[in-house]
């Protein structure tokens, strides 16, 4: 017997068990596809219809290699479907060959190899000649994602002719990288804003379409004394006028514009009073201070206080988290008492005896404020700890306490004690909380808060000394809204600065020892702007902002800030 007639009987045998396997398979006779290099498929009939075309890859999407197999049946006039699935931009290779000898040992071109879409209309056609081992003519053909049908049609002259003849097709996928794709618009978010000197806004652009490979954008102002814009459509007001922003697309040159009005910021006028009445909060020290506060606000008793650390440790006070937990204050209206790390001064205890509060809100973690603390107090009171691992993070829990979302936060660096005393005030008259900053990066607990409590707008409270122009530009990325920085030359500038930004119509100044500030930690639920001095004098700016206040409180002794001093400015 010759070596080919040995071959067919060995390819006419796996035909038949393949078939048999195959018909046993589920309806839709997909396939279980391996990672060989050449997938081998077998036609199961029938498969004479788009509607019965055998199923050979649900999902085409690279480089995919198979080698489809079938025979012409003697039964009829034969056509044979195979349906390919493209899920990505593909090109695809088809040749044929036959399996055994022709019969007949004719070389005519008498069996077509076609490619239809899903409607089973042809996309490209070639002929399947010769004798065994010959190929067809290549069809190479781009598709895009969709379903195709591969065709294996006998010509009809040679109906019947050529009896249960194996040909095999070798089908190939190979990926195409999708076409760049280019800009074709770009729009920001607003076509105007209004800003007043020294305040700043991000514009958003939005690259079109979202698919875009290059989505780069470059900003422009037509008045740089106006406003300044930066690589990241940050606003800064500059002066008053106005000035046109523009981005344009690095891609295709394609522009959208916003106006930007510049107002000069110009401060109400504080009432005059026909007299000033002057009066002074003080204790023995700070914790007995932040009672009389307490109690001087609270007259008839509260429901909880906010305990929090007081002391100093290596001649550095520790009254971060009492700062902070200054919205606090004005969001559950309760006031703040100061502690000593390990054990509860007198004063603090003789407070809790006169404003009878059944809950405390205990500020800080275990270094700060101690378990031994805590145990002792839980003896009479309901104790709740607001902490965090660090100081940025116990901040983002109190900003977090209420449950409520927020408007705005005011941004103040850990160590920059004095303007987040000063700021205090603010933050109890509207619940905004104060979270920390480091000067050069900001803490992620920090971008968490901003994030959960939905802030738009934030200010900065001090110079580009305690933070930096990068932490601002950090702020502007992270915000839909405003970045404002309220600074001034110095703690005591910029306790003015507070005022005027946000105070312009009070009628009631708090006034403290911005050097040693203890005795003012308590003091933001008096809700109203704190001016900040030196023992024996008032610095810059502030001896003509403390003019025009109908009522001054001193906060602290006369070793604080000496008898007379707010007298004689005032006059």
């Amino acid at each position: 017997m010759s070596k080919e007639r040995v071959f067919k009987i060995f390819l006419v045998a796996i035909f038949i068990l393949c078939t048999i396997t195959l018909s046993s398979a589920a309806e839709e006779k997909v396939l279980d596809l391996n990672n060989s290099d050449a997938i081998p498929f077998w036609e199961v009939e029938p498969n004479n219809t788009l509607e019965y075309a055998d199923l050979v890859d649900g999902a085409v999407t690279g480089y995919e290699k198979y080698a489809v197999f079938g025979a012409i049946s003697y039964r009829s006039y034969d056509i044979d479907y195979y349906r390919f699935n493209v899920v990505s931009d593909v090109e695809m290779e088809v040749f044929g060959f036959w399996m055994d000898d022709l019969h007949h040992g004719r070389s005519e071109e008498h069996l077509l190899i076609g490619l239809a879409d899903y409607r089973g209309e042809t996309i490209n056609v070639t002929s399947l000649s010769g004798y065994f081992g010959s190929y067809s003519k290549n069809m190479k053909t781009t598709l895009s994602p969709g379903t195709y049908y591969l065709i294996v049609l006998q010509k009809q002259e040679y109906q019947y002719l050529f009896v249960d003849e194996i040909y095999g097709i070798s089908v190939e996928f190979t990926s195409l990288a999708p076409a760049e794709v280019g800009v074709t618009d770009v729009s920001l978010n607003k076509h105007s804003i209004t800003l007043t000197e020294g305040e700043s806004e991000t514009l958003r652009a939005t690259v079109s379409p979202s698919n875009a490979a290059n989505q780069n954008v470059t900003w422009s102002s037509s008045n740089e004394s106006v406003a300044t814009v930066n690589s990241n459509g940050r606003v800064l007001a500059a002066g008053e006028g106005e000035t046109t922003i523009t981005v344009r697309t690095v891609d295709g040159g394609r522009i959208a514009t916003a106006t930007v009005t510049v107002e000069k910021e110009v401060a109400a006028p504080k009432p005059v009073p026909e007299t000033a009445n002057i009066n002074r909060l003080s204790g023995l020290n700070r914790y007995s201070t932040a009672g009389d506060i307490a109690n001087e606000y609270f007259k008839d008793g509260v429901d909880t206080v906010i305990l929090a650390r007081g002391d100093h440790q290596n001649d550095n006070p520790q009254i971060t988290s009492a700062l902070v937990s200054a919205s606090l204050t004005g969001v559950l209206d309760i006031p703040i008492l100061l502690t000593i790390q390990d054990r509860v001064p007198n004063a603090t205890l003789d407070a809790l005896d006169e404003l009878n509060p059944r809950n405390i809100l205990i500020i800080g973690n275990e270094n700060e404020v101690s378990a031994a603390v805590e145990k002792d107090l839980a003896m009479e009171y309901n104790i709740t700890r607001i902490s965090g691992r660090n100081l940025s993070e116990t901040a983002k829990e109190i900003a977090l306490y209420t449950g409520q979302s927020r408007e705005a936060a005011y941004i103040v660096q850990t160590d920059a004690l004095p303007d987040a005393l000063a700021i205090g005030s603010v933050a109890s008259a509207t619940g905004n909380p104060i979270l920390l900053t480091n000067k050069d990066s900001i803490p992620s607990a920090t971008l968490e808060a901003i994030n959960t409590l939905g802030i738009r707008d934030v200010y900065i409270i001090g110079g580009t000394a305690v933070i930096s122009d990068s932490v601002e530009q950090q702020l502007n990325n992270a915000i839909d809204g405003t970045v404002k920085r309220v600074a001034g030359l110095n703690r005591f500038e910029t306790s003015v600065e507070i005022g005027k930004a946000f105070w312009n119509t009070a009628d009631k100044v708090t006034i403290a020892n911005g050097v040693s500030m203890v005795d003012a930690v308590a003091s933001s639920i008096l809700q109203r702007p704190l001016m900040l001095v030196r023992h024996n004098r008032i610095v810059g700016s502030a001896q003509e902002e403390i003019k025009g206040y109908g009522e001054y409180t001193i906060i602290g002794g006369e070793t604080v800030v000496e008898k007379g001093l707010i007298e004689n400015a005032i006059k």
